[in-house]
């Protein structure tokens, strides 16, 4: 991962400026990967924040075995979980952020079925969910999933697989057709 390799060199030499570039690049990758796990902009924007102080502090201990979004995806996911351990509340957002950049000219309507999609999804147990939204959200394969995950490509798929049968399940309960 020549992107990795790069990013451990620069940390190791000056870590504020690898965090800057980090920040820079992956800053809205993060937020919206927080906002879609935990449905509210301010605990997302907590979440973001702290995915970057901890990278800040731990960055030495990234391998490089995974590109660097995988790997900042994977500790703002944990953080998420943490936040939600904790029993904070997730809620849908009065300002929500839009799922995908851009917008979809049909007056909305594509947001508002992207945010019941995103209900459904969260309802996911935690290792389902974040498997969905790695792979399917954030467009990175089963084996870079695996590597920042800690787990064999089998157990992505099969964490893939599971979570389309639940949310086709969900989606069925919610009146929606396949």
């Amino acid at each position: 991962m020549p992107e990795a390799a790069e990013w451990l060199r620069v940390y190791r030499a000056d870590p504020g400026r690898a965090l800057e570039q980090a920040m820079q690049k992956y800053g809205d990758y993060v937020l919206r990967l927080a906002y879609l796990t935990l449905g509210d902009r301010h605990e997302a924007e907590d979440v973001a924040q702290e995915t970057f102080l901890r990278v800040l502090a731990k960055g030495g201990q990234f391998r490089g075995e995974c590109r660097l979004g995988v790997w900042l995806g994977r500790i703002c996911l944990n953080l998420c979980r943490d936040r939600q351990r904790a029993g904070r509340r997730t809620v849908l957002a009065a300002d929500p952020l839009p799922a995908t950049p851009g917008e979809d000219g049909e007056g909305g309507w594509r947001r508002v079925e992207e945010q019941r999609m995103l209900s459904v999804v969260r309802s996911l147990p935690p290792v389902y969910r974040d498997v969905v939204l790695l792979h399917y959200w954030s467009g990175y394969d089963t084996l870079e999933i695996a590597r920042a995950m800690g787990v064999v490509p089998a157990t992505v798929r099969s964490r893939l697989h599971r979570a389309r049968t639940m949310l086709k399940t969900l989606l069925e309960k919610e009146g929606w057709s396949s």
